[in-house]
């Protein structure tokens, strides 16, 4: 599970693991999306991503916590 683990350090922990347990990539984008935290699941959701690789959620997730993270510090 992601917890409050960042969505770029749980992505390279679920291809490290996926590697040893010889995992396909499928199967590593299916567990990832599986254990995220629900917020990062409704994001993906909402952006449609369903269709695109791990590496891509991961980069959307990435930015929507930037931007997230930036309109907390706007006046």
């Amino acid at each position: 599970m992601q917890g409050d683990m960042g969505v770029e350090e749980f992505s390279a922990r679920i291809k490290k693991i996926g590697k040893l347990a010889e995992t396909t990539p499928e199967q590593q984008r299916e567990q990832f999306i599986c254990d995220l935290n629900p917020m990062n699941q409704y994001n993906i959701w909402m952006m449609a991503k369903f269709n695109d690789t791990q590496d891509s959620i991961t980069e959307v997730l990435a930015e929507a916590k930037k931007f997230t993270l930036s309109q907390k510090s706007a006046p």
